[in-house]
Order: C-alpha cells, then structure tokens, then sequence
C-alpha cells in the first residue's frame, strides 16, 4: 500500500466518521422534536438522560410494526407505514436513506467536475 492509498483511506474514515456524527444529530433532533424525550423518569422519580430509547425502539419499532401488520394480512397498511419510515427523520432508516442519497449525489458531482479523491 503506497502513501496515496493510505491517504485515501484516511478521507474515507473521516467521511464516515463525519457521516455517523450527522446521522446521530438529525436522528436524535427529529426523534426530539416529534415529542419522544429523551429524559426519562429513573425508579427514584428523578429526570435522567438516557439515548437507549433513541436505539432501542428507534429502530426495532419500525420493524416490529411492519411484521405484526403482515401477520395480520393488512399489506396496505403495511405499506403505508414502511412508506411513512422511510420518508420521516424521526425513523433512523429515513435517516440514513437521506445520508445515501447524499454521498450519491456528492459522488456523481464530483464525477461530473472530473475530480476523483
């Protein structure tokens, strides 16, 4: 491996790094915003922060919805919630479409300008 390919390498952590930390701030903003606090209520009845909501039921929620609607043979509203997933910030998978679409148009742009890192 030559120091360019290293280099290279180096951009590409950095890039994902820079895209987990956009994923983490528009996923946790929107999943706020739509009313899921993030501040919880311990046993003592005391506020603490917790993000295990955020991650937990953030991303198995969506799924679980979508099977117990097709164990139900209810394919249109299955449908109908997979497409409101996939197009709400508040759904990490949303999220992480939009971040896709990014570095998509991000690639074709620089392939248009003729520029490759």
């Amino acid at each position: 491996m030559n120091c360019f390919q290293l280099y290279l390498s180096e951009l590409n952590w950095i890039k994902l790094l820079i895209y987990f930390l956009l994923f983490l701030v528009i996923y946790s903003y929107s999943f706020y915003k739509v009313g899921n606090t993030l501040y919880r209520k311990n046993s003592n009845n005391i506020y603490e922060f917790s993000i295990i909501p955020l991650f937990t039921e953030g991303f198995i929620g969506p799924i679980r919805g979508i099977y117990f609607l097709l164990l139900d043979y209810n394919f249109y509203g299955s449908f109908i919630i997979l497409r409101i997933i996939l197009t709400s910030l508040w759904s990490p998978y949303a999220v992480i479409l939009l971040l896709y679409l990014v570095n998509y148009i991000q690639q074709l742009y620089l392939e248009y300008i003729h520029i490759r890192l």
